[in-house]
């Protein structure tokens, strides 16, 4: 939610993630959590216990920079 917050004040229009997995992964919600997103991030997890709920938001231009070749991370179910 840090990340979120500091892309809304540097008046960000995109997130570049940079790194491995867990980086990449982490820009991503980044981006999808920009917009205050209502309740807390987990409840977006495509696996919720209570199901996933839907971003009703558009999300900002994501660019990968995969550090860790051959994993694929940028490129996995979470990758759009």
């Amino acid at each position: 939610m840090g990340g979120a917050a500091a892309y809304r004040a540097h008046g960000a229009d995109c997130v570049v993630g940079v790194g491995g997995g867990a980086a990449l992964d982490v820009a991503k919600v980044v981006g999808a959590a920009w917009r205050r997103i209502r309740g807390d991030v987990i409840e977006y997890v495509w696996d919720h216990p209570r199901g996933a709920r839907r971003s009703t938001t558009t999300l900002p231009y994501f660019v990968a920079l995969p550090t860790t070749s051959g994993t694929g991370s940028e490129v996995g179910r979470s990758a759009a």
